[in-house]
């Protein structure tokens, strides 16, 4: 066994070793039970994660559970599909059901920095079956929302806090060093502020990233839903040599593993790249260049925010 792998029988006692809150199932499909739970402890150099099966006669799903912090902060419904799934929305927060990298049926949601997915392993689950379990999950330790669920990426991301690249790679979560803004309103932090239209005002500043290159400040801004703590925007601005590749084209249903519907705007006289993913619950992304500093934004998946409010809050950071 991994020296950092733990066998355990009880959530509760797993909770100990993560960085993220962990979700008991409270609602198990008909003629199914818990088994092989495991545990990936934290340390310096490794994520944590906890995996466990619901099993039955002739059938079984495996989940796992993780703070996906070394890709965009909190920003992907989808990170165990290996095309563009059926989307869902279990408490005001959206995922998506359909296949995986292994070909199984899957299914992504997540709740506080948790993200959950899901696999099945053996037989046939209906839908209505899946989601009644994932809308079933519920915190193993109350507690665990206040001391880790609630607070900010700064303090709980493992990528934030030992700054390990995800590949043996330096990338821009990684690279930068975060603050919480609770930090950064008491030390009095020089960061540049974003203005943010009333429609988005659910959204709250919960860390800030910056960074100091030869071309320029590279700052980065995660800002979390107050009511879910689930939805995110992620705003990335850096040096022109330093930001990552711009969409090489526009058009409907582009892309292979999520289709977007991408479009270019005329926002306060800058040209933006507008993408919309193609689903009914979509997420966002806007792309623009402005004086030296290449802008870039991620918004999860949310059945909430219309194109008129997205563009919006591009207008207003290029007109401040």
């Amino acid at each position: 066994m991994q020296k950092h792998l733990l066998t355990t029988s009880s959530f509760h006692e797993a909770q100990a070793y993560v960085n993220f809150v962990i979700l008991e199932p409270t609602l198990l499909p008909f003629g199914t039970k818990v088994s092989a739970i495991s545990v990936r402890k934290e340390t310096p150099t490794v994520r944590s994660s906890i995996r466990f099966e619901i099993s039955g006669t002739n059938r079984s799903f495996r989940i796992k559970q993780f703070f996906y912090d070394w890709s965009i902060p909190g920003i992907h419904a989808d990170s165990n599909l290996v095309s563009q799934g059926e989307p869902f929305v279990l408490h005001n927060i959206a995922g998506f059901v359909g296949i995986d990298y292994k070909g199984n049926v899957a299914a992504a949601h997540a709740r506080w920095f948790t993200q959950i997915e899901l696999s099945v392993q053996e037989g046939h689950f209906e839908e209505e079956e899946l989601l009644s379990f994932l809308e079933g999950l519920v915190p193993s330790v109350h507690e665990a929302i206040h001391e880790i669920g609630q607070k900010s990426f700064a303090l709980t991301s493992h990528t934030a806090r030992f700054r390990v690249p995800r590949w043996s790679e330096d990338d821009p979560i990684n690279r930068v060093k975060w603050l919480s803004s609770s930090f950064l309103e008491d030390r009095d932090v020089s960061a540049p502020s974003l203005p943010f239209p009333k429609h988005l005002q659910s959204f709250l500043c919960d860390s800030a990233g910056s960074y100091q290159h030869a071309d320029g400040m590279e700052y980065q801004f995660l800002y979390r839903d107050r009511d879910n703590l689930t939805d995110c925007i992620w705003v990335w601005q850096a040096p022109k040599s330093l930001g990552s590749p711009f969409p090489l084209t526009v058009g409907k249903s582009l892309g292979t593993r999520t289709k977007w519907n991408m479009e270019k705007r005329n926002v306060s006289n800058t040209e933006v790249i507008l993408c919309k993913q193609a689903t009914t619950v979509p997420a966002w992304q806007i792309h623009w260049k402005q004086s030296q500093y290449d802008y870039h934004i991620h918004i999860r998946a949310n059945d909430r925010l219309t194109q008129e409010q997205v563009l919006d809050f591009a207008f207003q950071i290029i007109a401040a």
